[in-house]
């Protein structure tokens, strides 16, 4: 022990103790007293909920359903907050401790491979400094991923270069290294990248710049470091291993498969930028490098460039043993910024063509996050040999040998770029790293509400099984709160120990389709209002509490879950719900806040392959059946398919009803005879259309749709009826964001319905609207002055119409609606045509305001259209404008005329304000024959939305070019099947032309179809573009173009949206030089029929009820009993897993029942025993790990005594 802290030892350790002194300084600076570091993927440092299962091999880590798992990788995470709790401190203080070592290891790191090659210590420091203080981190933190890859990295690196160089590095060493990556199995790619280098890439590197003998030397310390590396290790390779070869549970769902679609994330990536370490798509959005700016400032950008120069001088300073390594050094840098650089100029074809046929090239999809890791490491050494090499030179130049003023200028010149490249990343050490004002964003310092704390606890008091289900459902893996934190959204499976339900879309594993169908199913009926699936489906997925939470910041640009509002209304209605907890976190209990892991079940039904349809029948039948589906033989498709066929099998039949071009959807199956339950089981609210019963006073509102079994109707909604007040005229009604008339009898209006949706009914005002007359024509675009006379601007009324005209600007007329004061309602209607030049416009204008009211643009149509808006005045609004155009746009563009006619203004009343729930469909029973039986659906809407499609248009004009000088061309022709084809091309700019969606919002839910094909250079891109939000809709992305390709997806209608357009795209070439062409047909937006799906399940006799006594041992294994008279069903709310194994029972039938569920046909009652086989494996592995630390320890003491000394001690032993 005395050789560890005698004077040449604490000299050797001197660089590396100052590194990490700096180290910890630095960290320090990054937080904030009482405060989690957490943004982005990084959650709050809490490990509570994980804890009960982190050495076990199975676990509800990934899924809530269960899943093979390695929550033991993070084994060092609980080590900490374990010994901070200990010490009386808490989960920020571990945050704190485990920055300071993992950002340690990366100083530590490389210094430490700097040391393979420099002597000197002021050029380890360096290294070491460079690792801490570089722009690839500034970009990346708070993310642990690249903090710990680089540091392994380089250690790795280190050793191998000290082995290769000749010394003695003990053989165990190895393990002990790698045991840090073991986090990097949380980002799997990463993970391959490290140990790619570490196995393949060390040895290289040792060649380039040691020689072939060192390299040789390296390769056979590695065969003989293989079982160190192994047996170190294999507490958490083995379960990793298990999760990827079959442990069953999660489903792998990330998918590379076109190396465009990644492009958006190498748009910084310039050899400049890689080489100052600052190449990150983020750079320019200050909303998450707020600090970007002023290091681009003019006075501190040029000190980036200094870090590329000092590392490119390195083999002209560096001394001559060190010349090697430093060239071959220079030529690896080039190496991996050429890569790093991904699709960017120069030479992107090439990159491209390694993306498409290089094994195992796609992993750098993200470049620059993988390879800059290698290159810290080289700058860091590059910077050391210059150090050393520069200082040899001082040392030995006459001038500077002797003190003096030429010496300290020859020193102070010297360090002085060194200091200002550690000095240019200085959010780094000032804690700018780690903003708390960001655009758009929270602070990177987060404090965890009490009120997630205390539901956690309230919980986990309870000791019973039960999952617990987290509402609303992500729409992406990364959520906006009202506490200040947006980011990966795990809080709910960090702090609650019970199996938390909450899939996160996007990540790498999700769950298996059975049973995201069954969750999915769950909001979707909550969503809709039919309530009545809702405890059958939480039964199916074993969950008994739902937390529905209303932390989640709403209304955000393109961001899809559901309203927690509605949710917790509806909540309140399910049959067997009981509110625990009240307030922000909203606790309801189901079964008294139980359930059973496993179960039994009296009746198995044989269910199609579909999971969306298995979800339909659990929410038809009761809890004590249980379904089989069959295997899914499909074909995983490359694009967005909507499977709206019927699915048949003797027990169920499942239709969703499709979108249809005109008429009645209907589909013929082939059943069993026998007598059937048939159900309607919601996709989406209720399409319901409203009619006036002025004879009884009632507002009616009614499904019109009817679903019929070989032509006779069976299933109906019932009416919805609401009272209207006496003596009030009814003109309109809105629902949600929608308004629609009722007094045009030439209208068939329609409202969605969903859960808890506020109806209002709009009556005439007792005080009609004021009106002016139309005012003489004005110029609302005169955007230069010019002679009236050369306008042309002219207005022309005839009767109830005006024409305007105007040869340039804008010739405009406006009426005027008087005493339009705050709360005061308006319906305005009129007809519109265009009848040359642009398209009319109409603005809808309150005194007072930024603009005109956001509205939909009118149709460029030469036929009569009608317009109707609704206006609710503002607080300081005093009059209502109603400005017509005839805008000509730009100058020298054609003449503009426009028409306008029948233009009335009515003066509205909110009458009745209520909230309305959908009438539930009732389940009915019908009797069938055995045969071909027809189903249809008659009374739904019909026919794409889509007007036709506008002319050619430039959407991305980056230069004055015209579209004819860009290459832009637009064609459309029609084929004999009556279909349009569309062609578009470009060469640069955008080809675009688009189509608006008429009464986009009809409906609840609407089927966007197509096919697209690529002819030359680019792939098809199209964009549905909502007005309101201003941005495209998130869609499904095509995985392949092949030919003709067809795209399918349901989507419904934005709330906040006042207009949807959908654009097709011509790409433009990105060299500038081919013509780009597609091509797209059967262009659709429709209706679906109805947002049900019909549902017919076979009455079949149940077996006498059986029931189970069972135990949990530990999370992979139970002991149950079973008591029947009979054949029955035992099932396991686990995700199906071969690893899964029963034994006790002679002639149990594994099955999947629910979707998910592992389960056992059993002829008769009896004792077993369940057990995660795999899991025995991975426990030997976990218990190896103590055996093989200290199997190690003692083998690095009796090794590396000389050899004297070891066959003493080894006859001592004896």
């Amino acid at each position: 022990m005395a050789r560890f802290f005698s004077r040449a030892a604490l000299l050797t350790a001197r660089p590396y103790l100052i590194v990490l002194a700096l180290n910890a300084l630095i960290v320090s600076r990054w937080f904030r007293t009482g405060t989690f570091i957490a943004a982005g993927d990084m959650g709050a440092f809490i490990r509570r909920g994980w804890a009960p299962e982190a050495n076990w091999a199975w676990n509800h880590q990934t899924t809530g359903a269960g899943s093979a798992g390695y929550v033991m990788a993070r084994g060092f995470e609980f080590i900490l907050i374990w010994l901070c709790r200990a010490a009386g401190l808490t989960e920020y203080s571990a945050q704190w401790l485990y920055y300071i070592c993992i950002y340690g290891l990366v100083g530590f790191g490389v210094a430490y491979l700097a040391g393979a090659f420099v002597r000197n210590q002021a050029a380890i420091v360096t290294a070491g400094c460079f690792g801490l203080l570089n722009g690839f981190f500034l970009t990346r933190l708070p993310n642990p991923l690249n903090i710990i890859s680089v540091g392994s990295v380089a250690l790795i690196t280190g050793i191998a270069m000290r082995v290769a160089s000749g010394r003695r590095v003990p053989t165990p060493i190895a393990g002990f290294a790698l045991m840090p990556t073991s986090f990097l199995s949380f980002n799997p790619p990463m993970l391959v990248v490290a140990y790619a280098w570490a196995v393949g890439g060390t040895p290289i590197l040792a060649w380039l710049v040691l020689g072939r003998a060192p390299a040789v030397r390296l390769l056979k310390w590695f065969v003989a470091a293989s079982p160190w590396a192994i047996v170190l290790n294999a507490y958490w390779l083995v379960p990793l291993a298990q999760s990827y070869t079959g442990g069953g549970g999660a489903t792998a769902n990330a998918t590379f498969t076109d190396p465009t679609n990644w492009s958006w994330s190498q748009v910084n990536n310039l050899p400049p930028n890689i080489l100052t370490m600052v190449a990150n798509w983020a750079w320019f959005r200050p909303q998450y490098l707020p600090f970007a700016v002023d290091l681009d400032r003019p006075w501190w950008v040029w000190i980036r460039y200094l870090l590329p120069a000092v590392v490119f001088l390195a083999p002209l300073l560096a001394p001559r043993r060190l010349r090697r390594v430093a060239f071959g050094l220079i030529f690896l840098i080039l190496v991996f910024v050429f890569l790093a650089k991904g699709l960017r100029p120069p030479l992107s074809q090439l990159n491209l063509f390694l993306y498409l046929h290089a094994p195992g090239f796609w992993l750098f999809r993200e470049p620059m996050s993988k390879l800059g890791q290698l290159l810290v490491s080289f700058f860091g050494v590059m910077l050391a040999i210059s150090v050393e090499g520069m200082l040899l030179r001082l040392r030995t130049w006459p001038r500077t040998r002797v003190p003096g003023w030429a010496q300290r200028f020859a020193y102070g010149g010297s360090a002085l770029p060194l200091l200002l490249v550690l000095a240019y990343p200085y959010p780094l050490y000032t804690g700018g790293v780690m903003p708390d004002e960001r655009p758009t964003q929270p602070s990177t310092h987060v404090r965890v509400p009490p009120e997630w704390w205390n539901l956690a606890a309230h919980i986990d008091a309870d000791p019973r099984p039960g999952k617990v289900l987290v509402l609303p459902l992500d729409d992406y893996y990364q959520m906006p709160t009202t506490w200040g934190f947006f980011g990966v959204d795990s809080i709910a499976n960090l702090l609650i120990q019970h199996p938390v339900i909450q899939p996160k879309p996007d990540g790498y594993f999700g769950d298996g389709a059975g049973f995201s169908a069954d969750v999915h199913a769950v909001e979707t009926a909550l969503l809709a209002g039919d309530l009545t699936p809702v405890p059958k489906l939480l039964d199916a997925i074993g969950a008994s509490r739902v937390i529905v939470r209303h932390d989640l910041l709403r209304g955000l640009p393109n961001r899809y879950f559901a309203d927690d509002r509605i949710l917790g209304d509806a909540m309140a209605r399910v049959p067997g719900a009981a509110l625990a907890v009240d307030g922000t976190l909203q606790l309801w209990d189901f079964t008294g806040g139980t359930s059973p892991t496993l179960r039994t079940y009296d009746r198995l039904l044989d269910a199609p392959a579909r999971a969306a349809a298995g979800a339909a029948v659990l929410g038809t039948v009761d809890t004590r059946t249980a379904i089989a589906a069959r295997p899914d033989t499909s074909v995983a498709a490359l694009s967005p398919q909507v499977d709206d066929t019927a699915v048949v099998t003797p027990d169920v039949v499942h239709w969703p009803v499709p979108a249809v071009d005109k008429g009645s959807p209907s589909t013929t199956v082939d059943l069993t005879a026998g007598s059937y339950t048939l159900a309607q089981r919601a996709r989406a609210g209720a399409v319901l259309q409203p009619r006036l019963d002025t004879a009884t006073g009632r507002l009616v509102l009614r499904d019109p749709t009817v679903v019929k079994v070989d032509g006779e109707p069976v299933s109906t909604r019932p009416d919805l009826v609401v009272p209207m007040p006496k003596g009030r005229e009814i003109l309109a009604i809105g629902s949600g964001n929608r308004t629609v008339s009722l007094d045009d009898p030439a209208a068939h209006p329609t409202i969605q319905v969903g859960a808890a949706t506020k109806l209002t009914l709009y009556a005439r005002a007792t005080t009609p609207a004021d009106v002016t007359g139309y005012a003489p024509v004005f110029d609302c675009n005169n955007y230069e002055p010019r002679p009236w006379g050369m306008l042309g601007l002219r207005q022309t009324i005839t009767g109830s119409t005006v024409r305007l005209s105007a040869a340039d600007h804008a010739a405009c007329t406006k009426v005027v609606v008087r005493q339009a004061t705050a709360g005061k309602v308006y319906r305005i209607r009129l007809q519109y045509r265009h009848v040359t030049g642009a398209r009319p416009q109409i603005c809808l204008w309150q005194t007072n305001s930024a603009g005109c009211e956001l509205a939909a643009r009118p149709l460029l149509d030469d036929d009569w259209n009608t317009y109707q808006g609704f206006v609710t005045m503002d607080e300081l609004s005093t009059e209502l404008q109603i400005i017509l155009h005839a805008d000509v746009g730009e100058r020298l563009k054609p003449k503009t005329v426009t028409e306008y006619r029948n233009l009335q203004v009515d003066a509205l009343e909110p009458v009745v304000t209520r909230t309305i729930w959908p009438p539930a469909v009732p389940d009915v029973t019908v009797n069938l024959t055995g045969g071909r039986h027809q189903l249809r659906v008659d009374g739904g809407l019909a026919g794409s939305v889509l007007s036709p499609f506008e002319g050619l248009e430039d959407c991305f004009r980056y230069d004055d070019e015209t579209a004819d000088e860009a290459g832009l061309a637009a064609d459309q022709q029609i084929g004999p099947d009556g279909e349009t084809t569309y062609t578009l091309k470009a060469v640069r700019h955008l080809a675009c032309i688009g189509a608006e969606a008429n009464d986009m919002g009809a409906s609840s839910l609407y089927e966007l179809s197509m096919e697209a094909r690529s002819v030359a250079v680019r792939n098809p891109k199209f964009c549905l573009f909502l007005k309101g939000p201003d941005l495209c809709r998130t869609l499904p992305s095509v995985a392949v173009y092949n030919g003709w390709t067809s795209y399918q997806t349901l989507i419904p209608p934005d709330p906040n949206t006042i207009e949807t357009r959908l654009y097709l795209y011509g790409l433009r070439d990105l060299a500038g030089k081919q013509q780009s062409t597609v091509e797209y047909r059967g262009v659709r937006l429709r209706p679906v029929a109805s947002p049900s799906a019909v549902v017919l399940v076979r009455d079949t006799p149940a077996a006498p009820t059986a029931t189970v006594d069972w135990e949990r041992h530990n999370p992979t294994q139970y002991s149950a009993t079973v008591t029947s008279s009979g054949p029955t069903t035992l099932g396991m709310a686990e995700n199906v897993a071969p690893g899964w194994l029963m034994t006790g029972i002679p002639g149990a039938e594994k099955v999947t029942i629910q979707g998910y569920m592992n389960a056992w046909k059993l002829p008769a009652g009896g004792t077993a025993t369940i057990r995660y086989a795999p899991a025995r494996v991975a426990r030997y592995a976990y218990y190896l790990l103590p055996v093989s630390v200290l199997g190690s320890l003692a083998y690095m003491y009796v090794f590396r005594q000389p050899g004297r000394h070891r066959r003493r001690f080894l006859r001592r032993r004896s």
